[in-house]
This record gives C-alpha cells, sequence and structure tokens, in this order.
C-alpha cells in the first residue's frame, strides 16, 4: 500500500467533513519564564498590556502551551511599539 502524501490526506480528510483537531503530546518540557517576567516588570511601561499579561502568567508552563502563547506576545509586542 502505498504513503498518502499529506496534501491528499488532507484533501481526503476535508472530503468527508472532518475536522482537524491538535491534540497536545502526553509528555512535554516544562518552560520556566521567569526571567522573561523580571525582564518585562523592568523593561515596559505599567501601562503595558504585554506587561500586564506576562505578569499574570504562571511561572512554569509546558512546552506546547509557551510555543502557542510565544506568538500571541509577539503580536502584543508590534501593536504596542509600531
Amino acid at each position: 500500500m502505498a504513503k498518502k502524501s499529506l496534501r491528499s490526506a488532507l484533501e481526503e480528510t476535508e472530503a468527508l467533513g472532518e475536522e482537524l483537531v491538535p491534540v497536545a503530546p502526553k509528555v512535554s518540557p516544562k518552560v520556566r519564564i521567569i526571567r522573561v517576567k523580571e525582564f518585562v516588570a523592568r523593561s515596559l511601561p505599567e501601562a503595558s498590556t504585554l506587561r500586564r499579561v506576562l505578569l499574570e502568567e504562571n511561572d512554569e508552563m509546558e512546552g506546547w502551551e509557551f510555543v502557542a502563547k510565544v506568538d500571541i506576545w509577539l503580536r502584543l509586542l508590534r501593536m504596542e511599539f509600531s
């Protein structure tokens, strides 16, 4: 049996009307953001939305969660300083 390409598998899934749902891995490294939070507390103005969001985060989170949140944090940074 030949391997399906990713594209054909996605097209087949879409044709069936199924949704792709991301699944978090069962084992994920922990990421500590204490130093990031210290830097943000020193460097960003108190009125900064990014500052408030980051300082409310837990000091440690799952690696997959960190990767997902970095995108949001970078968008906030660009919005505030562009």
